[in-house]
């Protein structure tokens, strides 16, 4: 008696597992386009600081969220229009509905009264996915694991915030805008090696991550970014141009260490730095490749990163040599990983 139990305790966990498989094969996919309308719907009244994104859906009711803030939804969700109020920067909005498969995807609204348009469609007779758009989803969704662990991202497209949140804004002086790796204009920043810097509202903490794009076309000496003070024993790290490589240099008291890239660097080309930092073991990568480990000193330090400058015992600031484009610069708050690390190069 006590293996007949048994067995259909057995056959009904079969049964209840084949369910569960068989709903869940059932979700609904749901896919978002950008569309281009003119900005003239009245969505502001009462939100004068902020964004709007309006969104036409042939699906009525669905939920919206932010790993941010929306602070007003509006429009009929019953006649699938929706106009969700957000602040002005960048942010992920996941969207469900009971029967369907979580959708997220990613805005970056820079400016007050901006309104971004969108339409929300049920996907019908899905298509395999090729394996460029196999990769492209496995990166998104390693880039939304670690988007809590991000501390600051300045984009620098067309302005100076740290899209994170609203942080204070960067210092620049001089330098200009220009077109980033996807040749969008003044979505990123170009220095002329003379006088032009720029100081981040940040500091580095010891541990985390630290990435960025750069192109220049003359490998001088130059500071690329730097927090080290000079003439002042305190702790701090540079990234250095010299000789056509990328240098790290670390300081910590009066004590100097650092890592170079394994090869020279070509000119005019798009180069993504990675610098993952752990207490005693401080990794560094140029698009997506490691270039060494160091495991001296600890590198941090308390005052401001500057792009192309450094900084002096009283304060000031002198401008660096560095001709060339920078972009995207993003600061976490733990070491990320390779797979991380190449879902930021391949975004």
């Amino acid at each position: 008696m006590k293996h007949s139990t048994c067995l259909n305790i057995h056959t009904l966990v079969v049964i209840f597992f084949s369910f569960s498989l068989s709903v869940n094969a059932q979700l609904k996919e749901l896919e978002v386009k950008a569309i281009k309308k003119s900005s003239n719907i009245p969505v502001f009244v009462g939100y004068p600081d902020d964004a709007a994104i309006v969104i036409s859906s042939n699906i009525e009711n669905l939920k919206f969220d932010s790993n941010v803030e929306i602070k007003a939804q509006l429009g009929n969700p019953s006649l699938g229009d929706y106009r969700l109020i957000l602040p002005p920067y960048r942010q992920t909005i996941i969207v469900s509905k009971e029967g369907y498969r979580q959708l997220r995807f990613t805005i970056n609204i820079s400016n007050s009264r901006e309104v971004q348009f969108y339409e929300i469609l049920e996907i019908s007779n899905l298509a395999p996915l090729t394996s460029t758009e196999t990769d492209r989803v496995k990166y998104k969704s390693l880039l939304e694991e670690i988007e809590p662990d991000l501390l600051a991202h300045y984009t620098f497209d067309g302005h100076l915030r740290d899209v994170t949140e609203n942080k204070p804004n960067s210092r620049l002086n001089e330098a200009n805008y220009s077109s980033d790796r996807n040749g969008v204009e003044t979505n990123a920043i170009i220095l002329d090696g003379d006088d032009d810097f720029i100081e981040l509202p940040i500091s580095h903490r010891g541990v985390g991550t630290i990435s960025f794009w750069f192109k220049t076309n003359q490998f001088r000496s130059a500071f690329l970014l730097n927090n080290y003070v000079e003439t002042l024993d305190e702790g701090g790290l540079s990234f250095i141009l010299e000789n056509g490589h990328l240098e790290l240099r670390g300081i910590n008291g009066w004590e100097h260490f650092g890592l170079r890239s394994k090869k020279s660097l070509n000119d005019n080309e798009w180069q993504f730095v990675t610098l993952t930092t752990r207490v005693g073991s401080h990794e560094l990568y140029i698009n997506g490749e490691i270039q060494g480990v160091l495991t001296e000193g600890i590198l941090k330090g308390n005052v401001r990163f500057l792009i192309n400058a450094s900084r002096y015992k009283d304060g000031s600031i002198s401008a660096s040599s560095f001709q060339g484009v920078i972009d995207d610069i993003r600061f976490y708050n733990k070491p990320i990983s390779k797979e991380y690390i190449e879902a930021l190069y391949y975004e």
